[in-house]
């Protein structure tokens, strides 16, 4: 998948994916859902594993949520999933399953059965999740049922933490969160190639489909990297939402696995495409919204015909405004011919062209930032002076992004992905289309989900049988946290 793109952080592109929607009309485009936050996928909104078990599928999560779990209806086996295993929040030590919200907000986050449990401790998460799969494949594979299996892998995500074997394989990289990262993504790595051998075992292979997606870019912070495309997670530059996806399964030709995949592609599209894939008649679905996901699945076995989209609104978030300024008047003409605040932070591809408004990183590294291991062994890159940042310790304290100067960019990408060569002054009619675009999508976004931390969370002071965990804390199955009503943003 060449050009495939997903939301710059995890619960947005989960959400986007589990809904055919943009998070953006969820009121998921802000951030992550954090620990102690009743926030969530609102309810009117029916998942993928629901409408496949409407068509007969089994269906089974194993690993992460992170799409809400402040009430009981939110949790993953009430929203479609007739099993899960794994925890409910975005990330935990992979060890104890302790996860940390506040300086003295701690519990362990474990689901198994539809129950918390503390019964895993002490057992590295990746070895965990592939037991777990080698026995629902087990079973499938005897039953016979078809099956959707979401296996959302903790691997490589932080807490950067691997047994000292495998990193003992990468010694030769001196930084330490590198040589970490490196190790978790051969664990990983050895799990998917794992679950192939399961599917073949349990005679599953020939009728499987099999989609690999990131969820974001590398966090460079933790030792991820996505040279050479520019800053990383976070970002609405290509290094946060220009991730890794391909396809695979026995029901996909050996020409088509080793073929390449060019048209947009956007996480949201994967609901519409499995759906295609599995011939599952979703009746009552009602996606109709210029910002829904399409179905690629005919296109993935044509070499010709029309793309399912030119066109990609990465996001708007209304919650991050920047304290720069455009003194462009030509710029400043425009934004109020299309009732834009362009401090905000916005983008959107269309074709080969994309156009950023407000500050795209928001305080996280910025610069095509090279792997520490390159910079370290002097390797030879074709575009030798795109910005860097190297770690010189453990505690890394990167640059703060350069104050801003101007609220709109423009880049080419096809000519430069990392990019490097703003084009706005160029070329001001492609930045008006592209604000124009935005303007446009803008209208079918809602406010952004984002409530302070409830203290009822805090698995330390609740007083019922849940206490050490987190699990959801609210059970009135009448409260459902609805998305407002749409605005004008």
């Amino acid at each position: 998948m060449e050009k495939y793109y997903t939301q710059p952080v995890c619960s947005p592109t989960r959400s986007s994916l589990l809904t055919g929607r943009h998070p953006a009309e969820l009121g998921l485009q802000h951030n992550v859902i954090l620990a102690g936050q009743d926030s969530g996928i609102p309810k009117q909104f029916k998942l993928l594993p629901e409408y496949l078990k409407n068509c007969g599928y089994k269906t089974h999560l194993i690993g992460k949520w992170h799409c809400g779990h402040g009430h009981d209806w939110m949790r993953p086996d009430n929203r479609g999933f007739d099993s899960f295993f794994g925890y409910l929040q975005g990330a935990e030590d992979h060890w104890t399953r302790l996860q940390v919200q506040r300086k003295d907000w701690f519990g362990v986050d474990f689901s198994s059965d539809g129950n918390p449990t503390n019964s895993t401790w002490g057992r590295y998460g990746t070895d965990l999740y592939s037991t777990r799969a080698f026995g629902l494949l087990e079973d499938l594979g005897q039953s016979r049922d078809p099956f959707y299996l979401y296996y959302s892998m903790q691997n490589v995500h932080y807490p950067l933490q691997a047994p000292e074997h495998y990193e003992l394989q990468f010694k030769w990289i001196s930084d330490p969160d590198r040589r970490r990262y490196a190790a978790m993504i051969y664990i990983m790595d050895e799990a998917v190639g794992d679950l192939i051998q399961m599917l073949k075992q349990n005679r599953l292979w020939d009728q499987s489909l099999i989609i690999v997606t990131a969820d974001n870019g590398g966090e460079t912070r933790d030792g991820g990297n996505n040279y050479p495309l520019r800053s990383q997670k976070w970002s609405l530059y290509d290094g946060g939402i220009r991730a890794n996806s391909f396809i695979t399964g026995g029901l996909v030709s050996n020409s088509k696995k080793s073929s390449t995949y060019n048209n947009l592609f956007h996480v949201s599209d994967w609901f519409s495409t499995i759906l295609h894939a599995t011939e599952c008649d979703a009746k009552d679905l009602n996606i109709s919204t210029p910002l829904s996901g399409v179905s690629h699945w005919e296109n993935f076995f044509e070499t010709e015909g029309k793309a399912p989209r030119d066109t990609i609104f990465h996001n708007i978030d209304p919650l991050k405004k920047s304290k720069g300024s455009d003194n462009r008047k030509w710029v400043n003409k425009l934004a109020e011919k299309y009732s834009m605040d362009i401090s905000l932070q916005a983008a959107v591809r269309y074709g080969n062209y994309k156009l950023l408004t407000g500050d795209p990183v928001w305080n996280v590294p910025d610069g095509n930032i090279r792997p520490p291991e390159a910079v370290e062994r002097k390797l030879h890159f074709e575009t030798p002076k795109l910005d860097y940042w190297i770690r010189h310790e453990l505690d890394v304290n990167f640059e703060p992004s350069t104050k801003l100067t101007q609220m709109i960019q423009l880049y080419n990408l096809h000519d430069d992905p990392g990019e490097t060569n703003d084009l706005s002054d160029k070329f001001p009619e492609i930045v008006e289309l592209g604000m124009e675009l935005i303007s446009y999508y803008s209208q079918y976004t809602v406010k952004p989900q984002w409530p302070k931390i409830d203290p009822a969370s805090n698995p330390q002071t609740r007083n019922d049988e849940f206490r050490g965990f987190w699990w959801p804390w609210n059970f009135d199955t009448n409260v459902i946290i609805d998305s407002p009503t749409v605005d004008l943003i």
